[in-house]
């Protein structure tokens, strides 16, 4: 089943399974390449910048641990773990979204 995202604000927002929540990269695992597919899947903007930890999350930490193929379609497409023993709120993904998508 494809994940649902949202990332108009941080942190980053999936949802799997019909259950919200946050994306911890305590091992830094989420590239930029990663944020810029999020922001181009979503229809907000070519580059995508990461951060962690810019407004923790209080919904349930769901993927850990992301990591997706070059041609990666959405982050369901992506590789990650859903064991998130060990992750923190601290360490919840924002994705900041910048450029213009031509239509």
């Amino acid at each position: 089943m494809p994940a649902q995202v949202r990332a108009h604000t941080p942190p980053l927002q999936v949802n799997l399974g019909g259950r919200w929540g946050t994306v911890c990269d305590a091992r830094r695992t989420f590239t930029a390449a990663t944020a810029s597919m999020v922001c181009s899947t979503l229809g907000l903007g070519l580059v995508g910048r990461v951060r962690r930890g810019v407004l923790p999350g209080t919904l349930p930490i769901l993927m850990q641990d992301v990591k997706c193929a070059a041609k990666a379609k959405g982050l369901g497409s992506c590789v990650y773990s859903d064991d998130t023993v060990g992750c923190t709120h601290a360490s919840d993904v924002a994705v900041f979204c910048v450029g213009e998508l031509q239509h």
